[in-house]
């Protein structure tokens, strides 16, 4: 996943086709990411403790991806391994309450003005296929 300036989330390449190799490869390929799918999720027994496990102010899948971003900033990775397969992003985040969402945007808009650090800034964030911005 990646995350636009304003705290959208972007899956690249979601509903092409399993055989789209996508942009260099990306589809194919294991890479660092900001954040994990929310129900796509391992992690070290050591991180969640250092992390002191989800924040109790996100509720749902904003809570995974706030602990995602905590681990970040500890400089831990999130890595996307190709091979495995999600359900749609949408539907996931259309279920939970706005305030939510406002309150993980508003918690992590100083990382989310920096911009992504796993995605090209000369790329179009809107675009779910890597284009060059126009």
């Amino acid at each position: 996943m990646n995350f636009t300036a304003t705290g959208s989330l972007q899956i690249p390449y979601q509903g092409c086709p399993e055989t789209e190799a996508g942009y260099m490869a990306i589809t194919r390929i294991v890479r660092n990411i900001s954040a994990p799918h929310p129900y796509c999720v391992m992690l070290r027994r050591e991180v969640w403790q250092q992390l002191n496990g989800l924040n109790p102010i996100f509720f749902g899948p904003y809570a995974l991806l706030d602990l995602a971003l905590r681990a970040n900033r500890m400089g831990w990775r999130s890595i996307v391994a190709p091979q495995h397969r999600f359900q749609s992003l949408q539907n996931l985040f259309d279920n939970w309450p706005a305030i939510d969402r406002e309150r993980f945007v508003s918690t992590w808009s100083s990382w989310f003005s920096k911009g992504d650090p796993y995605f090209n800034k000369n790329l179009d964030d809107q675009a779910k296929d890597y284009r060059l911005k126009q």
